[in-house]
């Protein structure tokens, strides 16, 4: 069976035709909206996030409610967006230009991140001394086009592939001393704190001085015209009562299926009493680093990773953060010959990268809230059983 496999897939035409097929899919699903069953506008985060770059643009807060009517008198509602100010460069370059065009720059700067995942998952495997890497080089790019959470993000225009890319190159720059270029993707990578808090964390704990420092004076030039507008204090304070708002709104708050961690899963189940996770994820991160010696650095990361979206907070779409697990799992799997643990492999990612809109919509208001979360346990047991194979793959290699 394991020689069929490799078979099948070291053929030039399979490795082709799959590479081709993952990027047409990426093409059809998250740029022409096939599929989409117009449940959601093309590039509609997006467009909040333009028309807040228009408020900066016009010295006025994103975090004014005001603001908003001052800009559009006619608006019906004030979109829900609840990013740090360190996100208007980039929303000031999208309010530069008509919503076409700033949904053109969108598009390519979350392929140009699908590419900047695929070149830092093969580094991964180099750094780990995979030695054949022709396969790699096809099926992991096919891989990160072509999954639900890559369309999603595409298609609505969010943020989550760059804070991948930005969290990926910045850990890889961290541990080969290059810190000035690492530190300004961490700081890239925090717009979206509750993905990257705990690599954060992990990166002050490891005493990453230099590489923080630089992260943080990105953070605040980044964050320059905000603090002209509203006060270099003010506009956190503003930002941190925006944060709590936007949790307890539709979609983002607890009991909502689109957000996929273990407190709402709870919620959902009954259990309404359950505090934030997060302060679990900090200590277990805390744990983790203490025990540091005894894993890779690729595993570590991984394990973050999926520590972060379990106990902190994030929306379905928000888990194309466990794209790099695409590559640790290669790493841990490629030279072996159990098929029936690469066969659990790729059951696991199978169900975390399964569509799970072609459920609701087949089964539309069948499913309870609590079924749609069946990724949650999923991704536990995934980043327990990456847990594992870390501590016995190192074991083995160092003895």
């Amino acid at each position: 069976m394991l020689d069929l496999f490799n078979t099948v897939t070291g053929n030039t035409t399979f490795r082709v035709t799959f590479l081709a097929c993952g990027l047409i899919a990426m093409i059809m699903f998250g740029i022409i909206g096939v599929g989409q069953f117009n449940s959601q506008k093309s590039h509609g985060d997006m467009s909040g996030m333009r028309e807040a770059g228009q408020l900066w643009l016009n010295g006025l807060s994103m975090y004014d409610r005001d603001a908003w009517m001052i800009l559009d008198p006619t608006r019906k509602k004030v979109p829900n967006i609840a990013y740090p100010p360190q996100a208007a460069p980039l929303f000031m370059l999208l309010g530069s230009f008509s919503f076409a065009v700033a949904r053109i720059i969108m598009i390519i700067l979350n392929i140009f991140c699908v590419g900047v995942i695929a070149f830092f998952s093969l580094r991964l495997l180099k750094q780990a001394d995979v030695k054949n890497l022709e396969a790699a080089w096809w099926f992991i790019p096919a891989l990160l086009m072509c999954n639900p959470y890559t369309f999603n993000v595409l298609w609505q225009g969010q943020t989550g592939l760059i804070v991948t890319a930005a969290l990926m190159g910045g850990w890889y720059f961290a541990y080969r001393n290059q810190w000035i270029l690492g530190g300004i993707l961490i700081a890239i990578a925090s717009i979206k704190p509750h993905l990257s808090i705990l690599v954060i964390l992990w990166l002050l704990l490891d005493r990453q001085w230099r590489l923080l420092a630089v992260a943080a004076v990105t953070v605040l030039v980044f964050s320059l015209v905000p603090m002209v507008v509203s006060g270099p204090i003010d506009v956190f304070l503003d930002w941190f009562k925006i944060v709590s708002r936007y949790q307890g709104h539709g979609v983002n708050q607890l009991g909502s299926p689109q957000i996929a961690t273990i407190q709402n899963m709870l919620y959902i189940g009954g259990l309404k009493g359950i505090p934030n996770l997060l302060p679990v994820g900090v200590i277990l991160t805390g744990i983790l680093w203490w025990y540091r010696s005894k894993f890779f650095t690729n595993d570590i990361f991984g394990i973050l990773l999926g520590m972060m979206l379990l106990f902190g907070y994030g929306h379905v779409y928000d888990w194309i953060l466990l794209a790099p697990l695409i590559a640790i799992f290669w790493i841990h799997l490629y030279k072996s010959e159990n098929m029936t643990k690469i066969r659990v492999a790729i059951g696991l990612m199978f169900i975390i990268f399964f569509p799970r809109r072609l459920l609701t919509y087949t089964f539309p208001d069948q499913i309870p809230d609590l079924l749609l979360l069946y990724r949650t346990p999923v991704l536990l047991g995934i980043v327990i059983w990456l847990l594992v194979m870390g501590l016995l793959k190192y074991k083995t290699e160092r003895t």
